[in-house]
């Protein structure tokens, strides 16, 4: 008996120390998702639908001396580098303001689909992130009042990714893929 369990310990010793390939890890498509850094970003809501919503906490304002002012938010990709640039689709959608008015595109932040946003929603080639900027600028129309501003937007599919909340079997937690902006206008 004894022979036979030290013969069954070295059989399995020898087969747990037997080596096995492992693939190069792959998904079929890539997707992407707002990065959620704590340093730069505020605290997540969770709404009825499950989708985190990241907003700044940094403060943001623009006036008639400075007419424009920039936020980044950084958009992460669940995937592999690709040797090629890729596009990422985002499109505003309503949201409650909560007191502040919401924005308007072209008036008081730049557009998604304006040539400045469309050449920095890409991720460049080789690379598994960005840093969007959202550029907020001065109405002239409302010059001389104070105004707070929101101004909510979205990740969506494009040619090149998915948004990750499309894949629920990729992460334990509700993918991130709606944020907003607070800002102010005054003077």
């Amino acid at each position: 008996m004894k022979k036979l369990f030290i013969a069954l310990v070295i059989g399995l010793i020898g087969y747990a120390c037997s080596e096995e390939k492992v693939g190069v890890y792959s998904l079929e498509r890539d997707y992407i998702y707002f990065q959620y850094e704590s340093s730069r970003l505020g605290a997540a809501m969770n709404v009825a639908d499950s989708v985190y919503l990241y907003y700044n906490s940094s403060s943001v304002s623009v006036n008639s001396s400075r007419q424009r002012d920039t936020f980044f938010f950084r958009v992460q990709v669940a995937g592999v580098a690709r040797s090629v640039d890729r596009k990422i689709n985002i499109e505003p959608y309503s949201f409650l303001t909560n007191g502040r008015e919401e924005a308007i595109a072209g008036v008081n932040y730049v557009a998604f689909d304006d040539p400045e946003m469309e050449k920095c929603c890409v991720v460049p080639a080789d690379s598994v992130s960005v840093n969007i900027p959202i550029i907020v600028t001065y109405d002239p129309a409302i010059a001389g009042s104070y105004k707070g501003f929101m101004f909510a937007f979205k990740l969506v599919d494009s040619e090149d990714f998915e948004i990750m909340a499309t894949n629920s079997n990729l992460s334990a937690n509700p993918a991130r893929t709606h944020a907003f902006v607070q800002f102010t206008q005054s003077n």
